[in-house]
């Protein structure tokens, strides 16, 4: 291989480790959104059956 595609190849990985990187950061943001919509929503739930609303 030559040098140009050597150094091609290096910056291919480190893109593609960024990549994933950032794809995981975003799944875990995701997950955190998910569980916070639901403990709201199970949060106003439980508001109304206890204040007699549902």
């Amino acid at each position: 291989m030559t040098q140009l595609g050597i150094r091609l190849e290096e910056k291919r990985r480190a893109i593609e480790a960024q990549k994933k990187r950032i794809e995981a950061i975003f799944a875990k943001h995701r997950q955190r959104l998910g569980q916070n919509a639901l403990q709201l929503r199970f949060g106003l739930v439980l508001v109304r059956f206890t204040s007699g609303l549902g």
